[in-house]
């Protein structure tokens, strides 16, 4: 059977590895002139430390979701290194989720949100064990082969800051309306 396959990359690794070398390169220039913190020297004796942290960041952030009749998996772009897997008997459904994100400032009064759409696989524990952003390359395409094996959560699921509950430390509370029948 034929494999789909959806292209993507998370932003925050990289941001992360942009920050560590300017750090490291701001670091290198001003020295200890500037009272900053990271000295040549630091960055001298710990290039390969900082090289190589930077490397698996950038390698981390880019991957590709596959759907075949087996299940889904997430590996690595790079290199074809499996993340997560998971076959279709550990996945109780999937659902469309907007998740809300703080976006406000230390010192703004109103609090204003960032949404995101993304689709959560649930297991039967109702913990999320797959997150994806709706924004990858051929999103529709995985989304058709999903509906094949899968079962849809028929109602959009609205969540506010769900950062324990989109990595899967808590579970997933459904509408009461659903939980009835």
């Amino acid at each position: 059977m034929k494999e789909y396959k959806s292209f993507g990359y998370d932003k925050i690794p990289l941001v992360i590895a942009g920050i560590i070398v300017i750090y490291s390169v701001l670091g290198y220039i001003f020295d200890s002139s500037h009272n900053n913190p990271i000295s040549r020297a630091f960055v001298e004796n710990n290039f390969e430390y900082i090289l190589g942290l930077c490397v698996v960041l950038v390698l981390y952030s880019f991957n590709i979701i596959s759907v075949d009749k087996k299940g889904i998996k997430k590996t690595l772009f790079f290199i074809p290194i499996i993340t997560k897997n998971y076959t279709w008997s550990q996945i109780k459904h999937y659902a469309h989720v907007k998740e809300e994100w703080d976006n406000t400032h230390r010192y703004q009064f109103k609090r204003s949100y960032k949404t995101e759409e993304v689709i959560w696989f649930i297991n039967f524990d109702d913990r999320v064990c797959l997150r994806v952003r709706k924004n990858r390359q051929k999103i529709e395409e995985l989304m058709t082969e999903v509906d094949k094996f899968e079962d849809k959560f028929e109602i959009e699921l609205k969540y506010r800051d769900p950062f324990f509950t989109s990595s899967g430390l808590r579970k997933v509370k459904y509408p009461k309306e659903e939980t009835k029948n």
